[in-house]
């Protein structure tokens, strides 16, 4: 017959030790293993961004490693709720919570502590972190590693991560990371800082127009800049009205990639910029060809003329 009383609780699911061994159980959907060089803690099933056990976190500050997997969904409010607790976890060194889609918000939450956090190394498996935060670094390659799919460290976290850096960093790629918007925006107020950059990559990040008026502020500083890499962002014509004046003041400029950008006739905007670069070499306006992206005859002309002697122009269908 059914049994008196109430049923007991399921099993929770643990994380996997060597044979023999003990786990021990702490916290609301967490399990800590006590038999590993350094503490692990990790979400094993799902809770909502507002049941985040950080209680039982923020007590064991013992803990190296947190892994809160994809399937806990934290969003943007469960990182600010972990970003409350980061501080405390003084010896951790590293934190995964890929897949979890935090955006540009819930990046800015989480990189407000880390910078506070001596023992961490690893950002979602990405050992630039750590290098980044000793400071005097003279470069970063960060290709996608903004992106979900691969380290997804965030445009904001990688703002934190340049500021030991402003008085040392001359070339910075950031290519290939769908920024964005607030992408754009969550770099802005480092990117300006940046004096001595000479090369800057920001290609194939699906700034449009936004993006283009954020980057517009920064950009304008840079004034050591050889190497500008904008292409595959999509600005349109009131992108490039808005972005373009910012470049002006780039006369060491040797290379300039605007490609595939829908810039049509608002690549007139960049004409007075093209005066003032008088080192230039080339120039990349290439992009589909169409109604959308081709230049008027006068347009051409202007450019060319505007142009430094000898520099190289890809047109629009090449």
């Amino acid at each position: 017959g059914p049994r008196d009383g109430p049923h007991p609780p399921p099993k929770k699911e643990l994380l996997p030790w060597e044979e023999g061994q003990e786990p021990i159980q702490q916290g609301i959907g967490v399990t800590v293993s006590a038999h590993i060089p350094r503490p692990q803690l990790q979400l094993r099933r799902k809770e909502a961004s507002s049941d985040l056990p950080c209680a039982s976190i923020s007590h064991r500050p013992r803990y190296a490693r947190v892994e809160l997997p994809s399937y806990n969904s934290l969003g943007n409010e469960g990182a600010l709720a972990l970003s409350q607790i980061l501080g405390s976890l003084s010896k951790l060194t590293s934190l995964d919570v890929r897949g979890n889609g935090i955006g540009p918000a819930g990046w800015s939450s989480l990189a407000t502590p880390m910078p506070t956090m001596p023992s961490l190394g690893q950002i979602n498996g990405w050992p630039e972190y750590a290098r980044m935060m000793e400071g005097g670094r003279a470069e970063l390659s960060a290709e996608g590693a903004l992106r979900t799919h691969r380290h997804d460290v965030g445009a904001a976290l990688v703002a934190a991560m340049l500021a030991p850096n402003v008085g040392t960093m001359a070339s910075l790629d950031l290519s290939n990371n769908a920024m964005r918007e607030g992408g754009a925006r969550a770099l802005a107020g480092v990117l300006g800082c940046l004096s001595l950059l000479t090369f800057l990559d920001l290609s194939l990040n699906e700034l449009k127009a936004g993006g283009a008026i954020a980057l517009n502020p920064p950009l304008q500083p840079l004034t050591n800049l050889a190497t500008l890499r904008l292409s595959h962002n999509d600005f349109g014509t009131s992108g490039a009205a808005r972005l373009f004046p910012a470049l002006a003041g780039l006369t060491r400029m040797t290379s300039l990639d605007l490609s595939h950008n829908g810039l049509g006739e608002g690549v007139c905007a960049l004409l007075p910029a093209l005066e003032a670069m008088r080192g230039l070499r080339d120039l990349d306006l290439g992009d589909k060809a169409g109604p959308r992206t081709a230049f008027k005859a006068d347009t051409r002309r202007r450019i060319e003329s505007a142009a430094a002697r000898g520099a190289r122009v890809t047109w629009p269908g090449k």
